[in-house]
C-alpha cells in the first residue's frame, strides 16, 4: 500500500472511525507513565542516605552510621543552604 492509497482510504473515512484509536493510545501511555514515574524518582529525600535512608543531619565522618556507604564530608548539604 503506498502512500497515496492510504491518504485516500483516511479521506473515505468518518472522522470519528479513528477516535477510539486516540483514546486507547492516550489511556496507555497515561498507564505506562504511572508505571515508571516510580522508578525513576530518588528514593529518599534530601538529608537522607541514599543507599538506607538514615538521617545524616549533623554527621561530619563522611560515612553513614547506619549502613557504612561513604559520602563527601564537610561539604554543604542541600538542606544547609
Amino acid at each position: 500500500m503506498t502512500g497515496a492509497q492510504t491518504v485516500a482510504i483516511l479521506q473515505g473515512m468518518h472522522p470519528l472511525t479513528l477516535l477510539p484509536f486516540l483514546v486507547v493510545g492516550v489511556l496507555l501511555a497515561w498507564v505506562l507513565y504511572y508505571a515508571v514515574k516510580d522508578h525513576f524518582a530518588p528514593k529518599y529525600g534530601p538529608g537522607q542516605c541514599r543507599q538506607c535512608g538514615y538521617d545524616l543531619t549533623g554527621n561530619v565522618s563522611g560515612r553513614c552510621p547506619e549502613c557504612g556507604k561513604r559520602f563527601r564530608a564537610g561539604t554543604r548539604l542541600p538542606w544547609e543552604l
